[in-house]
């Protein structure tokens, strides 16, 4: 039962969110450059065999218009309050549904709590 817990791929994707927002600033942005760089080959694998219908070609546009905001959330001239990435993260969501992209979306908040929770454990540096 632990590992269930500890296992964010078994979480259900309001508790990936939830997660990440609880994150301190700094682990918090690189959980979401993972999530930006999961969705860029999430587009690959939907790039990687044609032919190319107008379905997956709508999924390619979502994908970049996801992409597209988490990057410019990623601004590094200051601090964004969680919230605000909580919120985005939520509408991702309710846009991923909406064009067959849930699992995919999903996928990738795993990815970022998994690395999230790999960084937490790095022991910290020497002074």
């Amino acid at each position: 039962m632990a590992r269930r817990r500890m296992d964010p791929e078994q979480w259900d994707i309001d508790g990936l969110i939830e997660f990440i927002g609880t994150l301190d600033d700094e682990t918090r942005t690189g959980a979401l450059s993972v999530l930006a760089h999961h969705l860029t080959v999430e587009v690959r694998l939907l790039l990687s065999d044609p032919p190319f219908d107008q379905p997956r070609l709508d999924r390619v546009r979502a994908i970049n218009e996801f992409e597209h905001h988490l990057t410019s959330r990623l601004h590094p001239a200051g601090l964004r309050p969680p919230e605000g990435d909580v919120a985005l993260l939520g509408d991702i969501v309710a846009d991923s549904a909406r064009c067959g992209l849930t699992a995919a979306v999903k996928r990738g908040l795993a990815t970022a709590a998994r690395n999230a929770f790999a960084s937490s454990k790095e022991p910290a540096a020497a002074h």
